[in-house]
């Protein structure tokens, strides 16, 4: 509970709580993972310049995990302006060997963004829940509530609970995959979620797919239910629930969506 790891200059904070790395098999059960945080330098005057922060609960790199029963609550992750921003409020999952997530909660976990709309430079926060890149994770009966991404500097925020890049996307090989899932209230926003407005226009610092955001990348997605996810431009709502782009597939079997925004 209520760990935290920090940024330097050279290297981004990562695993508020649990950072596992090549070769490592990990196995969590039956565990609440709380309030912790990959966070920037120490020091207002410095933090700005230095790295983000990624997986502020779990980081997985090159690594294979077997999670089951864990509970991600409030766990955090902050953007430098050195790089592309934040990733994984609760968990990262990158070069990914096998990685399978049962029957986990993910639950008020946040990416956030750093820079306003004036500044050039800033990041944006990328999966508000979980940040999943060049891996194929197998998610089962997950709950993904209420997470949330922010914008930052020009940067647009993505994937409210779950962002996915540069995973397979040839509709043969492997494919992220989420069955008997639930992805309830989560947001990707531009600068605040609450407000969504500074009194400025902006076009370009946005929020893109308050549940799933897919880049480069394809995912299955089985018996699953989308409720409330909202994604934000400016004080403006977006259509909500999942944004694919470039190249990015999703394949949708038998899943539900209510009342998005």
């Amino acid at each position: 509970l209520n760990n935290f790891v920090r940024s330097s200059f050279e290297h981004g904070s990562r695993g508020g709580a649990i950072a596992a790395g090549s070769d490592v098999n990990l196995t969590v059960s039956d565990t609440r993972i709380q309030g912790n945080q990959a966070l920037l330098c120490a020091g207002s005057a410095s933090a700005i310049q230095c790295l983000s922060g990624s997986g502020g609960g779990i980081s997985l790199q090159t690594a294979s995990a077997k999670l089951t029963r864990v509970r991600f609550l409030g766990n955090a992750v902050e953007s430098g302006e050195l790089d592309a921003g934040s990733m994984g409020g609760g968990l990262t999952i990158t070069n990914g060997i096998k990685v399978v997530v049962d029957g986990c909660e993910f639950v008020d976990n946040v990416a956030t963004g750093f820079g306003s709309y004036l500044q050039n430079n800033g990041a944006a926060g990328q999966g508000g829940a979980v940040m999943v890149q060049l891996s194929t994770p197998v998610f089962r009966s997950c709950l993904f509530q209420s997470n949330h991404v922010t914008a930052g500097g020009r940067s647009s925020s993505g994937g409210g609970a779950v962002k996915i890049v540069y995973s397979s996307r040839d509709g043969l090989g492997d494919r992220t995959e989420f069955d008997s899932c639930v992805f309830a209230g989560n947001q990707a926003c531009s600068k605040n979620c609450k407000t969504n407005t500074d009194g400025l226009s902006r076009s370009v610092e946005s929020g893109f797919g308050g549940a799933l955001a897919l880049l480069e990348a394809s995912a299955v997605v089985t018996n699953s239910t989308f409720e409330e996810n909202i994604a934000w431009s400016s004080s403006i709502l977006l259509v909500g629930y999942v944004y694919a782009y470039a190249y990015a597939l999703l394949y949708d079997e038998h899943a539900r969506a209510h009342a998005h925004q």
